[in-house]
């Protein structure tokens, strides 16, 4: 699907129920020229459910913004596909505000060449995702540019975080592999990571070259 140029405000949540298999895929003019903004509070602007099929969801050379509003999540996911965002832009301004909130993901998420923009929100949040990779992305005055939450197999490559709060590991678990390498942390808020206490690993933390 094509998104033509122009600004889109939303005021309802874009459910997306990819075909068995299937994938689908969005295209913008570019991340200046084809925006989609929340135009009410306490929203999603696209939602991807809990299908049985594996499909895939793709999203290229588009700008989500929370449009100032409170408690907004750019795009949600449940669980079993895999998510392919690329030259994408995210704003988070607002506190409550969440980029890409990421479920249970049986596949494979890759997330790629985007920016995130604050000044405030959360860009990625991972609770039980299954393999997770963030490259070559730049992360600006974000205050919580990654929350893991039982994640498993997160691979952040090449990345550049300009004058946000930490990488933080959360809530009960994680596990699998997990590999920080490369990434240019400038300015940080308070410190690079962050291990909140009553965390249990069952993994290895590989964090190398930053």
């Amino acid at each position: 699907f094509f998104i033509a140029p122009g600004t889109y405000s939303l005021t309802t949540t874009i459910t997306l129920t990819p075909p068995n298999q299937g994938s689908y895929h969005f295209y913008g003019a570019g991340a200046d020229s084809t925006i989609v903004q929340a135009g009410a509070g306490t929203l999603t602007l696209f939602s991807i459910g809990s299908p049985l099929t594996d499909p895939s969801v793709f999203f290229e050379n588009l700008t989500f913004k929370d449009g100032a509003q409170s408690n907004i999540t750019l795009i949600g996911t449940g669980l079993g596909l895999a998510l392919r965002f690329l030259r994408c832009r995210f704003y988070v301004a607002v506190a409550s505000a969440i980029g890409i909130d990421l479920g249970s993901d049986s596949r494979f998420c890759r997330v790629q060449l985007c920016e995130f923009i604050g000044p405030s929100g959360t860009a990625i949040n991972v609770s039980g995702d299954f393999a997770l990779v963030v490259e070559g992305c730049h992360f600006l005055s974000v205050s919580k540019p990654l929350t893991i939450n039982n994640g498993v197999q997160i691979i952040l490559v090449d990345n550049t975080l300009d004058t946000c709060g930490p990488i933080t590991f959360t809530g009960n678990s994680f596990g699998g592999f997990n590999v920080f390498s490369g990434n240019h942390f400038n300015n940080p808020a308070s410190r690079c990571f962050e291990f909140l206490s009553g965390l249990n690993t069952n993994s290895s933390i590989t964090i190398d070259g930053n």
